[in-house]
């Protein structure tokens, strides 16, 4: 995002989850954990509809020490984590007789055109 907004903003996984070590230890109190900060979306394999999901990242601002800046004389190189944003969803519709009538549909399908094709041999 820097080359785009000019400003020192880093976007990553929440807690820094898969980030360079480094980049971990500079804030105290970080616990990576892939369960709580992954991105994620959950598909049924038979009908192809998501179940649930979640998209997560965090933005960090890039902090150095620039010469003649008083604020930053204390500051050492790192990431500062800045917001976390988070994108849940879950589908409550998509329950078990939803999915049943798609399975009945599907082999309804099949059977006529198997009884489709057996006619016309």
């Amino acid at each position: 995002m820097t080359p785009c907004l000019n400003a020192p903003i880093i976007a990553s996984f929440p807690h820094l989850y898969l980030a360079d070590k480094e980049y971990q230890s500079y804030i105290t109190g970080l616990h990576p954990n892939k369960t709580l900060h992954e991105t994620y979306v959950d598909i049924d394999p038979l009908t192809g509809y998501p179940l649930q999901g979640a998209k997560r990242m965090q933005l960090n601002m890039f902090l150095e020490k620039i010469d003649g800046v008083d604020i930053l004389a204390n500051v050492s190189t790192g990431l500062l984590p800045l917001v976390w944003i988070e994108e849940v969803m879950f589908c409550f519709l998509f329950n078990s007789t939803f999915k049943n009538s798609i399975i009945l549909n599907h082999i309804m399908s099949v059977t006529d055109k198997n009884i489709y094709s057996t006619a016309i041999q």
